[in-house]
């Protein structure tokens, strides 16, 4: 149970949706878009085959974009965000996930969610910048929760954020809470008998090397709730990527994430989880 309430968490909390940051990192900055400007995010990601040296449990898998699957095996998503710039200081935005894997006898679309960021210091570009950005997660079907696509109740949260904007260097601190709430008369993917924290945080700090104007390199670290009421309080999620500015308004990303119980051998021999995850943002 410790270990598929690990990876359950961490595709709720670590994930903040990333709509004006550096994708593909998880920790958000504190820019917006400019007010009338459009940006569309297309991604695809997989879940990798877990490590886990007790092989009588399934692994549970993590997602990526504040895209929830907690379902036992295997998944391949395409997650979609569209953004909107408002005013100077804000933006607006609306996401989903097309799931190929896994699939059955429900609708492959989920985790909808609607979002606003409000910068509230800064320009965005320059020295210091702070955000929040609340959210509002739509609920899935009880087929979808079964299934590990999201869960069947609403949710919602809200995300403050720091950034610092260098010549070379950008950092981003994140904190986030997450009021998580499920169906209980139902299973959440295989575990039969939920018995979770609702309440959910997530603490996530992000370097990134800003190489040249076209080129970008970062690296995240969080420390996100567990979600079971009997586990250690926090888990531990890395991960590395890169941005590609092919023109000023297109974006080439990928990245690398893995992520279990503490920074110990586990993130050698689990159990962990790995995602791959590479995609385009446009602005218009």
């Amino acid at each position: 149970m410790k270990f598929f309430s690990l990876f359950y968490i961490t595709c709720i909390l670590v994930f903040s949706s990333s709509v004006q940051a550096y994708e593909p990192f998880f920790t958000e900055d504190a820019s917006t878009l400019e007010p009338g400007k459009y940006q569309l995010d297309l991604y695809f990601y997989n879940i990798f085959e877990k490590s886990d040296p007790n092989p009588q449990f399934k692994s549970l898998s993590t997602d990526a974009e504040d895209q929830i699957f907690f379902g036992a095996d295997r998944s391949i998503a395409f997650p979609i965000t569209i953004s909107r710039g408002i005013t100077n200081n804000v933006e607006a935005s609306f996401g989903l996930v097309y799931y190929q894997q896994p699939n059955g006898s429900y609708f492959p679309i989920a985790n909808w969610q609607l979002g606003a960021k409000y910068r509230f210091y800064g320009n965005g570009e320059n020295s210091f910048s702070f955000a929040v950005r609340p959210y509002l997660n739509l609920p899935e079907t009880q087929n979808q929760q079964i299934a590990g696509l999201g869960m069947a109740k609403i949710g919602g949260g809200s995300n403050l954020i720091a950034s610092y904007y260098g010549e070379q260097f950008d950092f981003y601190l994140n904190a986030d809470v997450t009021y998580a709430p499920y169906n209980e008369n139902i299973p959440m993917g295989t575990d039969l008998n939920p018995d979770n924290r609702t309440t959910l945080y997530t603490f996530g700090i992000a370097p990134v090397w800003k190489v040249n104007p076209k080129f970008k390199i970062g690296f995240d670290i969080a420390l996100v709730s567990a979600i079971a009421n009997s586990d250690s309080p926090f888990n531990t999620s890395l991960q590395f990527g890169f941005l590609y500015s092919i023109r000023p308004d297109i974006d080439l990303v990928a990245s690398y994430l893995r992520t279990s119980h503490l920074l110990t051998n586990n993130f050698v021999e689990g159990p962990h989880s790995s995602i791959g995850k590479m995609g385009v943002s446009i602005r218009f």
